[in-house]
């Protein structure tokens, strides 16, 4: 459209250079030294503490915000975070997806199943607070607490002693049921090598533990709170929680179910099934636990590259551990992840020092998921570094200072050399069709800037000469007719005259 090839390949670099430096949130309505009040707030908050939470940051930072003189509200609390991210002062947080709900447990005969969960209770002396865990052992079908456990906190040890307590008196069940906790996973490995069945359940699922979780309710109502007066220390109290526990466990387990049938928790705990009962509600628990996996296996839902991948890793490093449960936890994690996290396995398996016991699928998912951490931090602090990183200030400044220096030199350029911006019109006023050269004006600056920059110079036999220059470089130019040519140099001579210069003029031929 009568644009010379130069300025077209200007604009197109310029408009790549500014896509290649948008993002979405870059234009952000707060200031660089609002930003950097922020930072020093957060350093100046940290200092005195070890340990520290974002929400009373959030509050003690609007009501210092308040007392400034800006208009503008406190900015938001993932606007706050992603503003310490951007300057290094701060890691995000990562959280963890939730586990699906499952159904609700189903009912056999007394010893088939039995429930195990803690509770802690509080126990007051002289005014100081001294808290305990009680640990019930529950059958699910006659509704006995036939285990108990007293400790100061929730562990496997404690666990396992109401179970063997259970145990003790009514023998082994058939399956274990328990929570997510901690201290029931040694116990599940421990009952999986004796092949007994351990079965746990979904966090944030009352269904599972709802007969137990009622004893806990019962045992607050019955007991209420404990309150010891006299001389105690921390072993008096676990042994006065003990008996006071296992008192309310004997009039609980004499109480009738219900008002029909006068059997008693206690009596129905010394049913001794046949062995084809025995027998049939074994397989139907292991059915059970067979389905709830194949239905896990199919609403897994992961692509077949990422699948294959890891199976190659579990088969590569012979990994041991469950390879549904390890693709499960990879579902969401980029493939580069899986291969960064093999590479690094591979490094450290290989070395003299590495403990054989470490070749399981956990280890392996454990650096997996801390790489990608890693990456999504690395992702998150970037943005978060061009949207309210200071560093934009000092990059904008020394754009500026460049555009400056680039201006410059451009004037340095036309003081020196005007003939050649003359030239350039020229050729930007030949490339345009007959009809558009009197009344397409991105041409005539270029004119005046050169004409202005010969007017300038202070001797009449300088200017001359410059002239006589462009003059020369735009009649040797044999792409555009003569007629042109001497048209294009009759409008800078008039241009000339009108803007105060006085030159020879040039013969027109006709």
């Amino acid at each position: 459209m009568g644009v010379s090839a130069e300025l077209l390949a200007s604009w197109e670099k310029e408009s790549e250079n500014a896509a290649a430096e948008s993002l979405r949130g870059h234009s952000s309505k707060f200031a660089e030294t609002q930003i950097e009040f922020v930072v020093n707030f957060w350093k100046a908050y940290c200092a005195p503490r070890q340990k520290v939470k974002f929400g009373a940051f959030m509050k003690q930072l609007r009501k210092a915000w308040k007392k400034t003189d800006w208009v503008m509200t406190c900015p938001s609390r993932k606007t706050v975070e992603d503003m310490l991210l951007a300057n290094g002062v701060r890691q995000p947080q990562s959280q963890q997806p939730k586990t699906p709900h499952t159904d609700r447990v189903k009912q056999f005969f007394p010893n088939a199943q039995v429930l195990l969960d803690g509770k802690e209770v509080e126990v007051i002396y002289k005014g100081q607070a001294y808290y305990v865990t009680i640990e019930f052992c529950k059958d699910v079908a006659a509704g006995a607490t036939t285990g108990l456990a007293v400790g100061e906190t929730e562990r496997y040890e404690l666990v396992k002693k109401a179970l063997a307590e259970h145990q003790a008196q009514f023998g082994d069940p058939l399956a274990t049921l328990t929570d997510n906790g901690p201290a029931n996973r040694p116990l599940e490995i421990e009952l999986g090598r004796n092949e007994k069945l351990v079965i746990r359940g979904w966090p944030y699922h009352p269904q599972t533990r709802g007969h137990i979780e009622n004893e806990f309710s019962l045992f607050e109502k019955k007991v209420s709170r404990i309150v010891i007066k006299g001389e105690t220390d921390q072993e008096i109290v676990l042994s006065i929680v003990d008996v006071v526990a296992r008192m309310y466990l004997r009039l609980r387990n004499q109480i009738p179910r219900c008002g029909v049938c006068p059997m008693t928790p206690e009596k129905l705990m010394h049913f001794t099934p046949s062995a084809l009962e025995s027998e049939n509600a074994y397989r139907v628990l292991a059915t059970e636990r067979d389905k709830r996996r194949e239905q896990q296996e199919h609403a897994l839902k992961i692509s077949a590259e990422k699948a294959d991948l890891i199976d190659s890793v579990v088969k590569e490093h012979q990994l041991q551990g469950d390879g549904l449960l390890l693709k499960q936890r990879l579902r969401h994690v980029e493939l580069e992840t899986i291969k960064e996290a093999e590479r690094r396995f591979a490094v450290a398996s290989r070395r003299d020092t590495f403990d054989p016991s470490k070749r399981k699928m956990a280890y392996f998912c454990r650096i997996a998921l801390n790489v990608q951490q890693e990456r999504d931090q690395a992702r998150r602090q970037e943005v978060a570094r061009k949207r309210y990183g200071l560093e934009q200030k000092a990059k904008r400044e020394r754009e500026k200072r460049e555009r400056e220096l680039a201006y410059r030199a451009e004037e340095q350029q036309l003081k020196k050399q005007p003939y050649e911006v003359l030239f350039e019109s020229f050729e930007n006023y030949r490339v345009l069709p007959p009809g558009f050269r009197q009344h397409t004006s991105f041409w005539r600056p270029l004119v005046d800037d050169a004409i202005e920059a010969i007017k300038r110079h202070r001797h009449a036999r300088r200017r001359q000469e410059l002239i006589d220059r462009a003059r020369q470089m735009i009649l040797a130019q044999p792409q555009a007719s003569r007629e042109l040519r001497y048209e294009f140099i009759d409008h800078v001579e008039t241009r000339m005259l009108e803007l105060g210069i006085n030159v020879a003029k040039s013969v027109t031929p006709k």
